[in-house]
């Protein structure tokens, strides 16, 4: 069974509460610090299993440049990072999120599944919650790249 450490409370190192700051082993001994500024979720499957299955869901990020000229020039084009929704299309990633992943959408019964299911769709559906998703984390992550949209539609 593996450990996942949240958020419990929320300040200015720490900011949203349900983020996932590490995943341990069921044979980790948490400090009364730890467990006094954080909860614990436990999930089954081992540490390795949990981070491999978490890995796997993957929410495709890139950088994007802008291009200027065809000319030589010693400046650098502007970039900035940029990330893919399941509709297929890039938006302009301004506020990452400090974390990969987060509990802090997953209803009760979510993390329920998590700890006592091994397999089915309930679980798979939990841990892709479980991933942060740029665009819910933050609404400043929604703003389309549209340039970048029309050059992948154009492949």
């Amino acid at each position: 069974m593996a450990q996942a450490l949240l958020i419990k409370t929320a300040n200015t190192t720490l900011k949203t509460v349900g983020d996932i700051v590490g995943i341990f082993d069921d044979t980790h001994k948490f400090s009364e610090y730890e467990l006094s500024a954080f909860s614990v979720c436990k999930i089954e499957g081992t540490r390795e299993e949990v981070v491999a299955k978490l890995n796997a869901i993957h929410i495709p990020m890139s950088t994007a440049y802008k291009a200027e000229t065809a000319e030589w020039s010693q400046t650098r084009p502007e970039s900035k990072q940029v990330w893919k929704d399941t509709d297929e299309k890039w938006y302009f990633l301004e506020a990452p999120p400090k974390y990969k992943w987060s509990m802090a959408l997953l209803e009760e019964s979510e993390k329920t599944t998590l700890e006592t299911a091994t397999t089915g769709l309930a679980r798979d559906t939990a841990f892709k919650k479980v991933v942060v998703n740029p665009g819910v984390w933050d609404e400043k992550n929604k703003t389309e790249a549209t340039d970048l949209n029309k050059v992948t539609e154009k492949i």
